[in-house]
């Protein structure tokens, strides 16, 4: 109430000197900008607590996760199958992995460790919902023992989250932040046979990436030329100016993402 009453004196005074507006149409001004201050404030919601939080209803197999392993980025495809909820912060993920024509189950934990406020904002003010806030945790996953050339993962997650008309958490909508994700986890793979430790990293977009890695302009990802070896070709073929190629990369690319991991 303090902070309304302040408001008021303000305005009163500022509208006082401007002698030219006329009282009644001053007052309505006055009245009309708290309201639409209180309004504001209504709007805005607290921040959930952990326990309230969902996260299977983030993590879904339909994601068309974008990865990378090693310094020389090549490409990781990854699948979460099922993510089950364990205790209030923890959750059971089962998954598989795929290095080039190895594929690898994998099963592990992530926990939630922490539900903060957004620090990126929308990139239109007609978007509504665009983000409300950010959820981080860190994850450890094994893959199967039984399995060649497999390892664990572990590392730190963000998810960027947003309330939809029914007050429910979904992901945000990449296409209207200023953030080249809405998930990411970032860490390392170890391998069981050698110990070695590469970089490991994926998204829902465009977040592992160096530099000079993508070659668009614009919010599309086209890998350069020079990581085709690595298994990024049909990313690369999808924006070739041959239609014929386009359109054969683009059905390559449906048909792999629908189907590796079954």
């Amino acid at each position: 109430m303090k902070s309304i009453f302040f408001m008021i004196g303000i305005f009163t005074v500022t509208l006082g000197s401007c002698k030219h507006v006329p009282k009644g149409q001053a007052e309505n001004n006055v009245i009309e900008i708290i309201e639409e201050n209180l309004q504001q404030n209504k709007d805005i919601k607290p921040l959930p607590k952990i326990e309230s939080i969902d996260v299977t209803n983030l993590l879904r197999k339909e994601i068309d996760f974008c990865g990378m392993i090693g310094d020389d980025i090549q490409r990781m495809e990854i699948v979460f199958l099922s993510t089950k909820r364990m205790s209030k912060n923890e959750y059971e993920v089962i998954g598989k992995s795929k290095v080039k024509n190895n594929i690898c189950d994998f099963k592990g934990v992530i926990e939630v460790l922490s539900v903060e406020k957004s620090e990126i904002e929308g990139k239109s003010d007609e978007s509504p919902n665009i983000v409300d806030g950010k959820i981080t945790g860190k994850y450890h996953f094994l893959e199967d023992k039984s399995q060649p050339g497999t390892g664990s993962f572990d590392g730190v997650f963000e998810i960027y989250w947003a309330y939809d008309d029914n007050d429910t958490i979904g992901l945000a909508d990449i296409w209207y932040t200023q953030s080249d994700y809405t998930i990411v986890f970032d860490g390392s793979w170890k391998s069981y046979q050698t110990g070695k430790i590469k970089k490991a990293c994926w998204s829902d977009y465009k977040a592992c990436f160096p530099d000079d890695f993508n070659r668009s302009d614009g919010p599309d990802l086209i890998p350069d030329e020079k990581y085709r070896s690595k298994g990024w070709g049909d990313l690369i073929d999808m924006f070739s100016s041959d239609l014929k190629k386009r359109e054969n990369a683009e059905k390559e690319f449906r048909e792999h993402w629908q189907n590796w991991w079954k």
